[in-house]
């Protein structure tokens, strides 16, 4: 998974310093100066600004980053342009192309003729581009692009995954931890886990108190089984973290998760608010199976219906749970309990 999203990282790169060496190159026939000097300083303008935003600001490293207010995220973020677009342009291209660190036609240029206005505009474009990323990143990619093409303007049929994930005993987190630590605990495990979400495809649809819900359109969910392991992933991280949850808060929260698939009645509702909704069955069946999960003691279910689509990885087991009648379905569903490696066939207390 890391190799996987080195690899994306370093292509993502590449293509911002290509498209922005051709902005630079345009640039500076627009004003009548050096175009190889725009395309250079435009393409070593946008590698740092490239590698920072996708190994650190969305990377592990930059946790610390992503907890502070989004105001001051945006701050430091767009300090980092303005210092890669500095020496971008005053030191690194003229070093490269062996020229006066600051040249002539560029003293002409900026200082003679505009400088304040280039700047200005420049300044804008980091603020525009960085407060697009910044919304990307409260949104996600493809509910953004749907608000804005207006694809649920009208309601439309799609086929979809769930995942529904739910924090194991949050009323007794708050009797012993308190409201406040109690939250926090548990906004601590969601930031912590949408790491997963993000390298398995998912999209967080949303959070309600102690709940989230992940989407998959259909194929890509099934897709190589990424909803289960994405789930897995999730139960193998929250081990792994155990000790760090323990030293934070004294105690080691657990999940219960349930997945379940088909089509959903999508639409885009509200008017000072808009959100994107899903209705139907399949997502009254997933939030049942939650809940059954809690019944049966185990830590996820996925329905029979939606593992007929994929192939369980190999690090997984199946356990078959027999079928259930669920609140609301005329016919009873059948229901499988899906454990990694060596826990197969472990009971989870609620």
């Amino acid at each position: 998974m890391i190799g996987q999203r080195a690899s994306v990282g370093i292509l993502v790169c590449i293509v911002a310093s290509a498209a922005f060496a051709l902005l630079g190159f345009a640039y500076t026939t627009l004003i009548g100066a050096d175009r190889l000097f725009g395309a250079v300083a435009g393409a070593v303008i946008a590698m740092p600004i490239a590698a920072f935003e996708f190994f650190v600001a969305e990377g592990r490293i930059g946790e610390p980053l992503r907890r502070l207010p989004l105001g001051v995220m945006m701050l430091i973020s767009i300090g980092i342009w303005v210092a890669s677009t500095v020496a971008g342009i005053l030191v690194l291209t003229p070093i490269i192309l062996d020229q006066a660190l600051i040249p002539e036609w560029l003293m002409e240029s900026y200082i003679k003729d505009g400088f304040v206005q280039d700047t200005i505009f420049c300044l804008l474009v980091a603020v525009l581009i960085n407060c697009s990323i910044r919304i990307h990143a409260l949104i996600g990619t493809r509910v953004l692009l749907n608000f804005l093409l207006g694809r649920y303007h009208r309601p439309l049929r799609e086929q979809q995954v769930f995942m529904f994930v739910d924090i194991l005993d949050a009323r007794g987190l708050a009797h012993r931890l308190g409201d406040i630590r109690a939250q926090s605990l548990i906004a601590a495990v969601f930031f912590d886990i949408d790491e997963v979400i993000s390298a398995f495809a998912g999209e967080t649809h949303r959070y309600i108190g102690d709940e989230l819900v992940v989407t998959w359109p259909l194929r890509r969910g099934t897709g190589d089984a990424r909803c289960v392991k994405c789930a897995l992933a999730i139960f193998a991280l929250l081990r792994a973290r155990t000790g760090r949850y323990r030293s934070l808060f004294a105690e080691a929260p657990r999940l219960r998760i349930a997945l379940h698939g088909g089509p959903v009645v999508v639409s885009e509702i509200g008017d000072d608010r808009r959100e994107i909704v899903y209705f139907g069955d399949t997502i009254n069946t997933t939030a049942r199976l939650r809940t059954l999960a809690k019944d049966v003691g185990r830590e996820l279910l996925v329905s029979a219906e939606l593992l007929a689509q994929m192939a369980l990885p190999n690090d997984a087991r199946a356990e078959d749970m027999g079928s259930f009648a669920l609140s609301g379905k005329a016919q009873e569903t059948r229901v499988y309990a899906l454990h990694p490696g060596e826990d197969a066939g472990m009971p989870v207390t609620a």
